[in-house]
């Protein structure tokens, strides 16, 4: 059985594995428990790092905002 790595992991998440390829990983993923568990954690990453995209927290957004409000103080005050 080929030994697939994370990057090969990762390919196969984004859907960049061949057919043939994909069809390897899923039979790895169903025999190797450890590559099952890293493959699992990397979609939770995934998921997660997506959900981060579409909703920043209201503490991020007040640190964005406080930021600008100083650079916009700044600006006026150096004119």
């Amino acid at each position: 059985m080929k030994l697939f790595t994370q990057e090969d992991l990762v390919r196969f998440i984004y859907n960049e594995t061949s057919e043939e390829e994909s069809l390897e990983i899923k039979k790895a993923l169903l025999e190797n428990l450890d590559l099952a568990k890293a493959y699992q954690g990397m979609l939770t990453v995934k998921d997660e790092l997506e959900q981060g995209k579409l909703n920043p927290s209201d503490s991020s957004i007040d640190i964005i905002l406080q930021y600008s409000r100083e650079q916009v103080n700044t600006e006026s005050h150096s004119e």
